[in-house]
C-alpha cells in the first residue's frame, strides 16, 4: 500500500468549493476534474451558506467516475434549525447534516472582536449578530433539533456537530446515542473555533462517534496544533474512530486533493501505518457515505 493507491480509494468528507459567497480555490467542476485525475472514489461538498445536495445531484447526472456527495449546513442562510430544509436536502440525495457553523453562537463569540476576522466575513451579509444555539432557554435541545435528528435517522444520513459549543455538543451527543443514530461525525474537534477536550473525544469515540482529524487546524491560518500533536490524538482516541479530512478549498490554500496527499505523507512520516491511513481516509468515509 502506498500514497497513490490509498488516494485512489479515499473520500475527503470535508471540502469547500464554488459557487460560494466566500472565495474558493476551485469550482465544483474543477474539483471533480481534479478528483477524477487523481482517481478518487468520491468527494463531499460542504457549503456554509447553502445545501450542496443539488450540486452533487447535477454533477452525478453527467459523470460517473467520481461519486459526489452533498448535504446541508444549518446556518441562517437556510433558515437555521430548519427541518423542512433538511428534509428536502436529504430527499435530493444529501448525505450530511451539519449543525450551525459560522452562524453558531460559539463561532460568532469566538471571532467577535478579532481584527479583520469578525464573523469571517459574514458581517458583510444579511446575518444576525447573535447567532444560533441548538438549546432552548431550559438548556435542552430545541424541538426543531429533535425533528432534524429524526430525519437524519430516517434517511440514514450523517449528523455532524458543526461549530457548536462543548455544552451543546454534550447534550446533542447524548440524544444522538439515545436515538441510536449510526452516523455521528464530530467536526474538527482539535480546532480552536469549537474545541473538544481530548478526554471527551475519547469518550465520544468509545460510544461510536467518529471524529474528524482536520489538516486545516494544523495550517498557518489556525495553527491550533501540529501534525505531530494530531498524530498523538489519533493514538489516544484510536484510529478506528478517526476520519482524515482537509477542510480545504479556501482560495489562499492549495487544492484539497493535494492537501490530503501532504497530510497523509506527514502522518506516515510520523509513524502512522498505511493500514491506519486506509481506515481513516478510505473505510470510515465509505461507511459514512454508503
Amino acid at each position: 500500500m502506498d500514497l497513490d493507491s490509498v488516494i485512489k480509494k479515499g473520500i475527503d468528507v470535508h471540502t469547500h468549493c464554488s459557487p460560494s459567497v466566500f472565495p474558493r480555490k476551485l469550482t465544483v467542476w474543477e474539483m471533480v476534474k481534479q478528483a477524477e485525475k487523481n482517481g478518487l472514489s468520491g468527494i463531499v461538498l460542504k457549503s456554509h451558506e447553502s445545501s450542496t445536495a443539488e450540486q452533487a445531484s447535477v454533477v452525478n447526472m453527467v459523470q460517473d467516475n467520481i461519486v459526489v456527495h452533498g448535504g446541508i449546513v444549518l446556518n441562517e442562510f437556510v433558515g437555521g434549525l430548519n427541518p423542512a430544509a433538511v428534509d428536502v436536502s436529504l430527499k435530493m440525495s444529501g448525505k450530511f447534516v451539519w449543525m450551525p457553523t459560522i452562524s453558531s453562537v460559539q463561532h460568532i463569540q469566538h471571532f467577535r472582536g478579532s481584527e479583520g476576522k469578525l464573523f469571517q466575513g459574514i458581517d458583510k451579509l444579511t446575518h444576525s449578530k447573535e447567532g444560533i444555539t441548538i438549546l432552548n432557554e431550559k438548556g435542552q435541545l430545541k424541538d426543531e433539533v429533535f425533528e432534524i435528528l429524526d430525519l437524519v435517522k430516517k434517511y440514514d444520513a450523517v449528523i455532524c456537530s458543526g461549530h457548536i459549543s462543548l455544552k451543546e455538543l454534550k447534550i446533542l451527543a447524548e440524544t444522538v446515542f439515545e436515538k441510536n443514530i449510526q452516523k455521528f461525525l464530530v467536526t474538527h474537534p482539535d480546532m480552536d473555533i469549537a474545541p473538544v477536550p481530548l478526554g471527551y473525544q475519547k469518550e465520544l469515540a468509545s460510544k461510536g462517534a467518529l471524529l474528524e482529524k482536520c489538516y486545516l487546524a494544523t495550517g498557518d491560518e489556525f495553527n491550533d496544533l501540529t501534525v505531530q500533536n494530531m498524530k498523538q490524538t489519533i493514538d489516544e482516541i484510536g484510529y478506528k474512530n478517526c476520519v482524515l479530512v482537509t477542510d480545504y478549498g479556501q482560495n489562499f490554500n492549495i487544492n484539497p486533493i493535494q492537501a490530503m496527499k501532504n497530510f497523509i505523507e506527514k502522518l506516515v512520516g510520523l509513524g502512522v501505518s498505511w493500514e491506519q491511513i486506509n481506515r481513516m481516509y478510505v473505510q470510515n468515509p465509505h461507511i459514512l457515505t454508503e
